[in-house]
């Protein structure tokens, strides 16, 4: 009873550190739903079923020619990655503890994000030249 879009960035409360500060990709009630097979036997979702965090980047560059005379110019070239600053949260994890048991997913590391971050804050980059 997992449909493939299950899941979703859950988000540590902040206010709390007691809570461990950490990211879910499940939520509770959505951990609960696993089981572990016993040994020796498969479990019932296919491999690859879920989808994970999503990648969304965008870089921008602009570029501007400046006429001083017939044989000088300056160019100016301003470049931008991850213009919108926006965070890509690496894959959850799938592990699970070596004290696990079939009570369900509720206190092992499995759907743990952390703040782990696949890709940089916001970067702009101003160049110049000047051609004679």
């Amino acid at each position: 009873s997992c449909p493939r879009d299950m899941g979703g960035l859950h988000q540590a409360n902040y206010n709390n550190p007691a809570d461990g500060l950490r990211n879910w990709w499940f939520s509770d009630t959505e951990r609960n739903r696993f089981s572990q097979p016993l040994p020796g036997e498969q479990g019932n979702l296919p491999r690859n079923w879920f989808v994970g965090p999503s990648y969304f980047e965008t870089d921008l560059s602009i570029l501007r020619k400046f006429r001083i005379t017939e044989r000088v110019s300056f160019d100016l070239r301003v470049d931008a990655r991850n213009l919108t600053n926006t965070p890509n949260f690496a894959a959850p994890s799938t592990v699970l503890p070596g004290t696990f048991n079939q009570s369900g997913f509720g206190s092992s590391i499995f759907g743990r994000i952390n703040a782990d971050v696949v890709n940089n804050a916001r970067r702009i980059q101003f160049g110049g030249k000047f051609i004679f």
